[in-house]
C-alpha cells in the first residue's frame, strides 16, 4: 500500500469513527458489530464471518450499508460538522484569552464568539 493510499485510508477510518460515535447508537446491533470488527478492530471479513456465522458477503454489504446510513445520517443532521464548528470556535477563544492574558484586550472578540456558539447550538 502506497502512502497516499494509507493516508486515505487513515483519513476514511478516522472520519468513519467519528461518525460512528455520534451515529452508532441508531444502528441495529448486527451493523454495529460488523462495523466495529470490519473497521474498528481491522478484523477481516473470514474473522467476522466465522464470529458471527454470517456469510462474508453478508459481513461485506452491511458494513457498505452502515457506512452509508452513518453518512447519510451526517448530511441530515450535521452533528459532526458542528461539532468540529464548535472545537475551532473554543480554540479560539482559547487564543483570544491567551492573548488577553498577555496584556492584549481582547474581550470583545471573546464575548461575540461566545455569543455566536450559543446562537447556533
Amino acid at each position: 500500500m502506497s502512502k497516499s493510499d494509507t493516508n486515505k485510508w487513515l483519513e476514511e477510518v478516522v472520519e468513519l469513527s467519528l461518525l460512528y460515535d455520534f451515529y452508532g447508537e441508531l444502528l441495529s446491533d448486527n451493523a454495529k458489530r460488523a462495523f466495529e470488527g470490519y473497521v474498528l478492530e481491522d478484523m477481516s471479513l473470514s474473522e467476522l464471518s466465522e464470529e458471527t456465522g454470517i456469510s462474508r458477503q453478508g459481513i461485506y454489504d452491511t458494513v457498505n450499508r452502515t457506512v452509508n446510513k452513518l453518512r447519510l445520517y451526517e448530511k441530515k443532521l450535521k452533528l459532526v460538522e458542528k461539532f468540529e464548528n464548535m472545537k475551532q470556535e473554543v480554540d479560539e477563544i482559547r487564543k483570544l484569552a491567551e492573548e488577553s492574558r498577555k496584556g492584549k484586550d481582547e474581550t470583545e472578540k471573546i464575548v461575540s464568539i461566545a455569543e455566536k456558539m450559543l446562537e447556533s447550538y
